[in-house]
């Protein structure tokens, strides 16, 4: 998949129909701020730190964060140390790169979208 838009679409669309089927629950990821306002006033708010994968995914007990990156698009510094530090305190960093990457991090198989408990699952 070529586009990094594109991809994100198909990565949302899919975790969103998993979550339908209760399979696992995400959200997106946003970091660096925004400007709210609230009636006159305006506020800063602060999101994610710099660096912040851009879906985290919650799938039987393990927390999932997934960085998407089209074509040969790589890791900034800042997600380097994200992935690092979110490894080191037991959750599982993934860099994903097409539809198939997502299903093969979740362990959903691709033919009948459904877990892969075991090796010899019935579609194979």
């Amino acid at each position: 998949m070529k586009e990094r838009t594109e991809l994100k679409q198909v990565v949302e669309t899919y975790l969103a129909i998993l979550e339908n089927q209760g399979l696992l629950m995400w959200d997106r990821l946003n970091s660096g701020s925004v400007l709210v306002s609230a009636g006159p006033k305006k506020y800063k708010v602060k999101l994610c730190r710099p660096g912040t994968a851009d879906y985290y995914v919650l799938r039987g007990g393990q927390l999932y964060f997934l960085e998407t990156k089209g074509g040969k698009g790589k890791l900034r510094p800042d997600q380097e140390e994200f992935a690092f530090l979110s490894s080191w305190h037991g959750a599982e960093y993934h860099v994903i790169r097409s539809l198939e990457d997502l299903q093969r991090v979740l362990g959903i198989c691709p033919l009948c979208n459904t877990r892969i408990l075991h090796e010899s699952h019935a579609c194979y």
